[in-house]
C-alpha cells in the first residue's frame, strides 16, 4: 500500500479515536488473525482446538500487554504490564487510615448498589450499573461516528459538502447527542450512578490498606500466569465484547482523495519520518474503504484505578503524567481497532483499474506488498517484533479444569471505559466458558459492502473457499488486522498524599 495513503489513514484514525487521555499506537509490521483465531473465549480442553485457542490467546495477550511508549508499535523496550503491575502491588508502601463505622456501613451500601456477587465470589455490575454502562458505551460509539463524518466534511474540497455539514448534519448530530443524554439520564440513571461512583472512590481512599488488599487479591502472579504450547509465560487477557469481530459488528470507514491529502499534511512528524522515502503519488486514489470494529481490552487481574490513587509510595517512577515516555508505565493498551476488507478504488484512466485490497494493514506493504512481513496469530514471529517473553524462572502453576479466568460480566463495547469490576478475595476462578456472552451495541449498522471496480457497477464475488491455499487477494482475504492499539495515558504516578499517615517506613 502506498505509504501516503497509510499515513492519511493513520491520521484519520487518530482524529476519530484519540481523546485527551488516549492516543493510538500503530503497528509497523502487520498483525493479522483469522476470525477463528480470535475466538479464544471457550475452554476447549487439551485437544488440538484447545491448544490453538490457548496459543492465539497467548499471542494476543502478549501484544496488548506490551507497555506502549508512543505512536509506533512495538515499543523500543520490551516491558509487560503484568510485570510492572505485580511489582507495584508487592513492593509499594501503603498509607494507613480506616473508615469509621458509619463510613463502612455507607461503603457496603454503595457496593451493594453498584455490584452483585456471583456464586464464584466475583463482583460484577448490578443491573442498574450495567444499564448505565450500556449508555456510556453508546455515547462512545456515537462520538466516534460523529468524528469520522466531521473529518470528512471539514477537510473536503467540496463547498457544498461543507455547507451541508454546517447547516444540516451538525444540527442533526446535536439532536442525537441530546436525545441520547436525555435517555441516559432517564433510563440509565446517569446522575445517580456518577454520584455513587464518586462516593465509592472517596470511601475506598479512606481505607487504603483494605482497598490495596482487594486489588492484590485480584492478581496472584504465581496462580494467574499461564504458559502456551511453547511453555512461554503470559497472563490471559481478552477483548470485549466477545462478538466484536463477528458479522454485524463492523462499521464502514471511508476516505476520499482530498481528505487524504489534507490529513497527510497535518500528520505528526513521528509518523511522517517512519514512512519517509516510501511514498508514491496519490493521483491514483479515488476512495479508500474498509470495515472496522473496536473492542475494549479486559484484564481480570488489573485495576487501573491504582494509577489514580494517592495513598501509596513506590520506589520507581511509573509515569510523569505528561506525553513523556519516561517511567515504567507511561500508558497501557486499553483497546484495539480491528480492520478487514480494505479496498482502494482507483481512477479509470490508470492502467491498474481493479481496486487494490491490501493484504496487510495499515502501512504494512507500502508500494510492494511482497516486502511486508505479515504476522499470523498461529505463527507470529515474536522475536522480530521484540515480543519474545523473557525466560520464566518462577514456578508456573497451571490451572486445573475447574480453574480459569475471572472476568466482569459487563455488556461493554467501550474501549476507553473507566469502569472496572473489583473482585473480592477468591478461592478459585470461574471457567471462561461460563462467562456470559456479551451483546454488541448497534448490531447490524453495516449494510453489505459492494466494491466498485473502477467506479463501475461490478460487485465483488465472495470466495466460497475460506480454506484456500491461494495468496490473499481482493476475493479471498478474510484476515482481520489490528489497525491500531488505543492507549490510555497514565497520570503522574506515584503521587502520594504526604498528609496521610504512612506505616512501615
Amino acid at each position: 500500500m502506498d505509504s501516503d495513503i497509510a499515513l492519511a489513514l493513520m491520521e484519520k484514525a487518530r482524529r476519530v479515536y484519540e481523546s485527551e487521555n488516549t492516543y493510538l499506537s500503530f503497528p509497523v509490521s502487520p498483525i493479522s488473525f483469522k476470525a477463528e483465531e480470535l475466538n479464544f473465549f471457550e475452554d476447549s480442553g487439551d485437544d488440538e482446538t484447545g491448544k490453538k485457542a490457548l496459543n492465539s490467546n497467548a499471542q494476543f495477550s502478549r501484544l496488548v500487554n506490551l507497555i506502549p511508549t508512543g505512536l509506533i508499535f512495538p515499543p523500543d523496550e520490551e516491558r509487560y504490564l503484568w510485570d510492572v503491575y505485580d511489582d507495584i502491588l508487592n513492593t509499594s508502601i501503603v498509607a494507613f487510615s480506616d473508615r469509621t463505622t458509619e463510613e463502612e456501613v455507607e461503603y457496603r451500601k454503595v457496593l451493594d448498589f453498584l455490584y452483585d456477587e456471583t456464586v464464584d465470589g466475583i463482583r460484577v455490575a448490578s443491573s442498574v450499573y450495567s444499564k448505565y454502562q450500556e449508555f456510556y458505551d453508546a455515547s462512545i460509539t456515537l462520538r466516534e461516528e460523529f468524528n469520522a463524518e466531521k473529518i470528512e466534511a471539514e477537510l473536503s474540497d467540496s463547498n457544498e459538502l461543507k455547507q451541508q455539514w454546517g447547516k444540516e448534519r451538525l444540527p442533526e448530530w446535536r439532536k442525537r447527542f441530546d436525545a441520547l443524554d436525555m435517555e441516559w439520564r432517564g433510563n440509565g440513571s446517569k446522575d445517580k450512578i456518577e454520584q455513587v461512583k464518586r462516593r465509592e472512590k472517596s470511601l475506598a481512599e479512606r481505607s487504603p490498606i483494605s482497598t490495596w488488599s482487594e486489588w492484590s487479591s485480584m492478581f496472584d502472579k504465581d496462580l494467574d500466569m499461564d504458559t502456551d504450547i511453547q511453555s512461554l509465560p503470559f497472563v490471559r487477557t481478552r477483548y470485549l465484547p466477545f462478538n466484536a469481530t463477528q458479522d454485524g459488528s463492523w462499521t464502514k470507514f471511508s476516505m476520499s482523495k482530498p481528505v487524504a491529502k489534507q490529513l497527510i499534511m497535518e500528520a505528526p512528524e513521528e509518523l511522517r519520518k517512519k514512512l519517509e522515502g516510501q511514498s508514491i503519488a496519490l493521483d491514483k486514489l479515488t476512495t479508500l474503504t474498509f470495515e472496522y470494529s473496536t473492542a475494549k481490552i479486559d484484564r481480570f487481574w488489573f485495576t487501573p484505578q491504582l494509577f489514580n490513587s494517592h495513598f501509596f509510595k513506590y520506589s520507581k517512577l511509573i509515569s510523569e503524567g505528561t506525553d513523556s515516555k519516561d517511567g515504567r508505565c507511561p500508558a497501557y493498551i486499553a483497546g484495539v481497532v480491528f480492520a478487514k476488507n480494505i479496498h482502494i478504488v482507483q481512477q479509470k484512466h490508470h492502467k491498474k483499474t481493479n481496486p487494490t485490497l491490501m493484504n496487510a494493514f495499515p502501512i504494512f506493504s507500502f508500494a510492494n506488498p511482497k516486502k511486508a512481513k505479515i504476522f499470523k496469530a498461529t505463527q507470529m514471529k515474536i522475536k522480530s517484533m521484540k515480543l519474545m517473553a523473557t525466560p520464566f524462572t518462577g514456578a508456573t502453576l497451571k490451572r486445573s479444569k475447574n480453574e480459569s479466568i475471572k472476568s466482569s460480566a459487563f455488556r461493554n463495547k467501550s474501549i476507553v471505559s473507566h469502569m472496572m469490576t473489583l473482585a473480592v478475595p477468591r478461592t478459585k476462578k470461574p471457567l471462561v466458558k461460563s462467562a456470559p456472552k456479551m451483546t454488541r451495541l448497534n448490531v447490524a449498522r453495516m449494510s453489505p459492502v459492494i466494491t466498485l471496480f473502477n467506479q463501475e457497477k461490478t460487485s465483488m464475488k465472495p470466495t466460497n473457499k475460506p480454506n484456500s491455499s491461494k495468496p490473499a487477494s481482493p476475493e479471498n482475504d478474510e484476515s482481520i488486522y489490528i489497525l491500531a492499539f488505543i492507549c490510555k495515558k497514565v497520570p503522574k504516578c506515584p503521587d502520594p498524599d504526604l498528609s496521610l499517615t504512612w506505616s512501615f517506613e
